[in-house]
């Protein structure tokens, strides 16, 4: 397919494609694991129905603020959270960053932020995805490690969403 709009580049745009995926990927793997952590879960309202249509950074600041009865599912909850908040601000930058020719690396996405305490501005270049895609991983690693196990937690169905 030919684009109408200047490239980067497919490997480029794959990877910004391969953050966004993996973003997306561990907000599922928690909001996933709600239906069968409903029995443990004292937090009204934390079910994946009511948060599938937030953005990541709410969903975060949900586990953040949630409560269970096992306390190895509660460290879940909040790994799971701060995870979600940093990967949240991660992605953002690329969601709200504008095309720019770099210096050396041709097309890449540029991120500005302006507010009355802070002007940044920086590239989502080749380097910067490099280190984000690692410290995603690093981030969904320490969440799996934590994970409530299938069998002390199985999925039942007909189980509440």
């Amino acid at each position: 397919m030919i684009s109408r709009f200047a490239s980067p580049g497919e490997d480029y745009l794959a990877r910004i494609g391969e953050l966004a995926y993996a973003v997306s990927s561990m907000e599922w793997t928690l909001l996933g694991d709600l239906h069968r952590l409903t029995r443990v879960t004292t937090t009204p309202g934390l079910t994946a129905v009511d948060l599938a249509g937030h953005t990541t950074g709410t969903i975060g600041k949900a586990f953040l603020a949630a409560t269970a009865r096992d306390p190895a599912v509660q460290h879940y909850f909040r790994v799971g959270g701060e995870g979600l908040c940093e990967v949240s601000r991660l992605r953002n930058a690329v969601l709200h960053a504008r095309p720019a020719t770099h210096p050396q690396q041709n097309q890449r996405l540029n991120r500005w932020i302006v507010s009355k305490r802070l002007s940044e501005r920086f590239w989502i270049d080749d380097d910067w995805l490099t280190a984000t895609l690692t410290r995603i991983a690093e981030i969904d690693s320490a969440l799996r490690r934590v994970r409530p196990s299938f069998e002390a937690y199985p999925y039942t169905p007909g189980s509440p969403a």
